[in-house]
């Protein structure tokens, strides 16, 4: 008898940047203050243990990168969790912003196999990377990163702002996962990638995200003249991948994104599902399903049950689904089924097989389009478009029992190689728009479910059972005497027949400087769920924030950025679709309180962390640091003159092993050059802050830094380094000009 491998039950292991204890890892009060602190492997974290990292109350920013520094097993993942004891079960922030629109860095490096990042609490996502770009490269600045490690679960995590989100497989892999995630302003290369995903069907899994890449068409940034920025893709990968149940959106934007060419779906490979997804927009296609390489055969690819539909036009000349190999020969196009799928709002082109040069030996069979629906088309305009080879005979594609809300030069086939008639939709094809709760072409309040009173999609389509047999939203098929065509059966006997009642007076309260708490009242007996959309402008821009359950009238969203009008909306859910959403409601939140330039403050009136401690003698720390898990001490002052500032503080440094800080402003210090060596004092003495700059460790430079400040608020942060360094009062004070030689 084979025996399987049992679960670990394995140990627990504890990250708080503001922890004071032993530093072991062992205990919350005991916890790593640091990333770089960890331990990996058989003394510490090891297959089977799980890494919780506190998020504070409410939550808490760390600084620098996390590197996984060991591999679990199948049977025994290493899991690495946002805590969720209360106290620890706030948002975990990793924010670039200090390294600017130039980053190449790594949020978070995973190269081993067999780890799961789990940033859920009670399901909702506590766990975000943001504010990671470059500018002038599209695949530097990677959310979460990974090389060749196999069986990475990436789950309930946020990325915003960054480059690229989740980058994962260097070589042929499989067991890759991102699901519940949320992905916002994605501007490099993509949001997903599975580099060389392979195992066959359902190996790898993307379902239950939330995907916007952003759309730019300007001027180039300075360094990439003559570039063409366009976006990036959503998802890049190879085959092997289903992708369901997730919203795709491409949203025009005036920040710089990249010169890729954004496909919302870019799998070049075979064995393939997607289905019950929602794709918004258009780049340059949705799904950009070709050839990267010679003699490429794309097989047993099922797409089912998705919404595709233009909301504002972006591109000039969408697809929505285009099999486009440029300069590479397909050799095979193989059981490729796109049935039961809604398309709206393009004006041509929906599906595009376009084989391209080298393609005159490919061969095809088992493919099939039915059961969709086409609407938004010009009535002159060709819908479907195979440009095929001589050995695609007209079995090789089966066309039927669609709908097209016009009716003419809906199918064409051309052939490069031998002439070949055009193709007319067949007969049992349908001419029309059924009737739907909501449609309006590019409206953004399109709803496809069917009505009862529908005469065009209703009992109309084939039977696609040796494939799938429900709906969108689970309902089984048939629920009348035949299928339906599109997206959703119309069910009359069972769940929600129509969307909930929106709920109603929305109201938004800013409770502190991260904070804001919203509540409304529950208009209705019948949402299985309520969705949050939060943006900067009331205009538009609204991403999701959480999913909140059914009957619950209040939400504090956390983590937010101090002095920041935010903007919400609400909308209910249930099986039959989304509610109108409210109102929008906006809630600014506080100030920091900020001190004036020029004067000196006490140490301890700032906003003091762990190990640092604040006392009657100032602000220190009893243990040595030399990375930037050590104390943090944070004052923000009031710069009503722009020009250069010196941080100028009263310390203590009473010997060599006891005389430096970390020092910066507007972002956290950086290693080594943010190291503040201060010549020893004699008791308390004023002292300007300096950088170690071209200095070494033991003999460091001593020159005032100058930080070229605008006006406005500006953060001065000072981190611990050396045990019994002691700041007590701190200012930030404008350098003087030099004088003005007075000539006669």
């Amino acid at each position: 008898m084979v025996m399987g491998v049992a679960p670990l039950h394995g140990a627990s292991w504890y990250v708080d940047k503001d922890a004071s204890g032993a530093n072991n890892g062992t205990s919350w009060a005991n916890a790593w203050q640091g990333f770089g602190a960890i331990v990996w492997g058989a003394a510490g974290v090891k297959a089977g243990d799980t890494l919780f990292i506190s998020g504070g109350t409410n939550s808490k920013v760390y600084p620098g990168s996390l590197t996984v520094g060991a591999s679990g097993t199948p049977a025994n993942p290493i899991t690495i969790r946002v805590g969720q004891d209360a106290g620890h079960n706030g948002r975990v922030i990793l924010d670039f912003s200090q390294l600017g629109d130039k980053a190449d860095s790594w949020g978070i490096n995973c190269s081993k196999s067999d780890v799961v990042f789990d940033g859920s609490v009670n399901g909702v996502s506590r766990f975000e990377v943001r504010n990671l770009y470059n500018i002038v490269s599209r695949t530097l600045a990677v959310g979460l990163g990974g090389g060749t490690g196999e069986r990475i679960k990436v789950r309930y995590m946020t990325f915003t702002n960054v480059n690229n989100g989740v980058r994962l497989g260097n070589n042929p892999g499989q067991g890759y996962e991102v699901s519940n995630c949320t992905f916002t302003g994605i501007r490099g290369d993509e949001a997903i990638e599975f580099s060389y995903s392979s195992g066959g069907l359902g190996a790898n899994k993307i379902f239950n995200n939330y995907i916007e890449t952003l759309f730019y068409q300007g001027p180039p940034p300075p360094g990439k003249e003559g570039a063409i920025y366009s976006g990036p893709d959503g998802v890049q990968a190879g085959g092997s991948v289903d992708v369901y149940n997730n919203t795709f959106r491409v949203s025009r934007s005036t920040d710089y994104t990249s010169t890729q060419h954004p496909d919302t779906l870019q799998l070049p490979g075979s064995n393939l599902r997607i289905y019950n997804n929602e794709f918004i927009n258009v780049g340059d296609s949705v799904m950009g399903l070709g050839s990267w390489w010679e003699g490429a055969s794309h097989e047993n690819i099922l797409i089912y049950n998705n919404i595709l539909r233009i909301e504002e036009d972006l591109d000039p000349t969408p697809q929505f689904i285009r099999f486009y190999n440029n300069s590479h020969a397909i050799a095979r196009l193989a059981n490729v089924k796109i049935l039961n799928n809604v398309f709206s709002g393009a004006s041509s082109f929906h599906v595009s097989f376009t084989l391209g040069p080298g393609a005159a030996s490919a061969t095809g069979e088992g493919n099939e389009l039915k059961n969709n629906i086409f609407l938004g088309s010009n009535d002159s305009q060709q819908i479907i478009r195979l440009k095929s080879s001589p050995n695609f005979s007209p079995n090789a594609w089966t066309v039927s029992n669609n709908v097209f809300e016009n009716g003419t030069s809906t199918l064409q086939v051309l052939n490069e190689f031998s002439t070949t008639a055009q193709w007319s939709a067949s007969t049992s094809d349908r001419v029309g728009v059924p009737q739907f709760v909501h449609y309006v072409n590019k409206d953004a309040n399109n709803n496809y479910r069917l009505q009862a009173g529908d005469s065009v999609a209703r009992d109309a389509a084939l039977d696609m059972s040796s494939h799938f047999t429900t709906d969108r939203v689970n309902v089984l098929r048939p629920q009348g005497g035949a299928w339906d065509i599109g997206p959703y059966e119309f069910d009359a006997s069972g769940g929600a027949t129509t969307p909930p009642d929106p709920p109603g007076a929305l109201l938004a309260s800013a409770i502190a400087t991260d904070r804001i708490t919203l509540s409304w009242s529950d208009n209705s007996d019948d949402e299985s769920g309520f969705q949050l959309e939060r943006s900067l402008s009331a205009g538009g821009g609204f991403v999701p924030v959480a999913g909140i359950a059914a009957n619950q009238t209040n939400f504090t969203d956390s983590g937010l950025q101090p002095e920041t009008l935010y903007h919400y909306r609400l909308r209910a859910y249930n099986g039959a679709g989304n509610s109108a959403y409210t109102s929008v409601a906006g809630a600014t939140t506080a100030a920091i309180a900020a001190f004036a330039t020029g004067a000196f403050v006490d140490a301890t009136s700032g906003e003091v962390t762990a190990p640092f401690s604040a006392g009657t003698d100032g602000v220190s720390q009893t243990i040595e640091t030399t990375d930037l898990s050590g104390g943090r001490a944070s004052y923000y002052f009031d710069v009503t003159v722009a020009g250069e500032y010196a941080v100028v503080a009263e310390v203590d440094a009473p010997d060599a092993s006891a005389n430096s800080f970390f020092v910066n402003v507007g972002a956290e210090p950086f290693i080594p050059d943010a190291m503040w060596h201060i010549p020893v004092t004699t008791g308390y003495e004023v002292r300007p802050a300096s950088w170690q700059g071209s200095g070494t460790f033991d003999n460091p430079e001593f020159v005032p830094r100058y930080f070229n400040l605008g006006v406005g608020q500006h953060e001065v942060v000072i981190r611990g380094r050396e045990a019994g360094a002691v700041l007590k009062t701190i200012a930030l004070i404008k350098r003087p000009q030099a004088p003005t030689p007075n000539n006669p």
